[in-house]
């Protein structure tokens, strides 16, 4: 989604960052809900401010919020952006209000900006500015327990064994011969952690920490229309965590893998998946992926000292971000490349 327009005189100036700076660096997303009296239950917040929707189709509050608070998207009606476009929303009545002055008074009424300074001959006064400690988010719980975990991937079935998923991977220009994922089973007990429907978000991967043990699991949608399309364990912590291909790239995460000489980092599961079977047989390349959070389970790995990098996200504001994550978390002295993700067909 791009970002809404910023309000005029954003710019920093020389003498410090702008009102639009401050607030953006100051509140996150959980700070303004919390600020506008918005229900919040986990990662998710309401009703939302730009349809008024209280409840999504499964019953929870319809605004997700990305990790560390850094961003929000309504799943009703796809409005999304940062934490001063929620209060933009609100209090303007959109992400483009037609005065921004508004929005500035309420994030300086709080402390998260400086207040609006009248010029010369302006009456107008400046909002008190109070500094209350601000909201954080509630933690996460831990990863799926390991046992249960092993059991529910351990009872999947192969994707060429399930002809609906076969032919959604082959739609996708993903072998189903050979991709590394397999089809949640269609009856199972599942555990409460996994609330998710097997018959929408059927193919799954499991998902490794920093020395390639397997964590928890990943689900895509294979049907048409489904939101959101991908699903972690219901109430379990994702962050921190990376796909990586079972041919080199666990290895490489435990220290086994010394051929390998380059290593390509995707975004998101479909490209992940895609870009597995394009290097399947590159020996001395390993593939891994991740998702908004994992990228910086890059820094705790423990690389071999000749091992280059290649970052593959997407060319659009997101992939930029994903790309700078992950040259932090490698430090500087690795240089990180960037390659073009595999593009899939069909892909919705």
């Amino acid at each position: 989604m791009k970002p809404a327009p910023r309000p005029p005189g954003h710019a920093g100036t020389e003498s410090g960052p702008s009102w639009f700076e401050e607030a953006r660096g100051a509140a996150t997303v959980y700070d303004v809900a919390a600020a506008l009296g918005l229900d919040r239950k986990r990662n998710r917040s309401g009703p939302c401010p730009a349809c008024n929707k209280e409840r999504d189709r499964d019953g929870r509050p319809p605004i997700g919020i990305g990790r560390e608070g850094l961003g929000w998207r309504c799943w009703s009606c796809a409005t999304g952006g940062s934490a001063i476009d929620l209060a933009a929303c609100a209090i303007g009545g959109s992400r483009i209000p037609s005065d921004w002055r508004p929005i500035r008074d309420w994030f300086a009424a709080r402390g998260w900006c400086e207040p609006f300074r009248p010029r010369h001959g302006d009456a107008r006064p400046s909002p008190p500015v109070a500094r209350p400690a601000p909201v954080r988010p509630i933690p996460e719980a831990e990863y799926p327990p390991e046992g249960p975990l092993r059991a529910l991937l351990g009872a999947c079935r192969p994707v060429a064994h399930v002809p609906a998923v076969a032919a959604w991977c082959s739609g996708r220009g993903l072998d189903p011969a050979h991709v590394p994922a397999a089809v949640l089973p269609d009856v199972y007990p599942w555990p409460g952690w996994w609330r998710h429907d097997a018959r929408t978000w059927r193919i799954v991967i499991g998902a490794v920490d920093n020395r390639g043990h397997v964590r928890s699991l990943h689900a895509r949608a294979t049907v048409a229309g489904a939101t959101p399309k991908t699903k972690w364990p219901a109430g379990c912590k994702a962050g921190g965590l990376l796909f990586a291909d079972p041919w080199r790239g666990r290895a490489l995460l435990r220290g086994e893998a010394p051929g390998v000489q380059r290593v390509i980092v995707c975004e998101g599961m479909t490209d992940y998946l895609a870009m597995c079977l394009a290097m399947r047989q590159h020996a001395g390349t390993a593939v891994l992926g991740a998702t908004s959070g994992g990228f910086g389970a890059l820094a705790d790995v423990r690389w071999p000292l000749d091992v280059r990098f290649w970052c593959a996200a997407d060319e659009d504001e997101a992939g930029e971000n994903y790309a700078r994550e992950m040259a932090a978390a490698l430090g500087t002295g690795r240089a990180v490349y960037r390659v073009r993700p595999p593009r899939t067909i069909g892909a919705t």
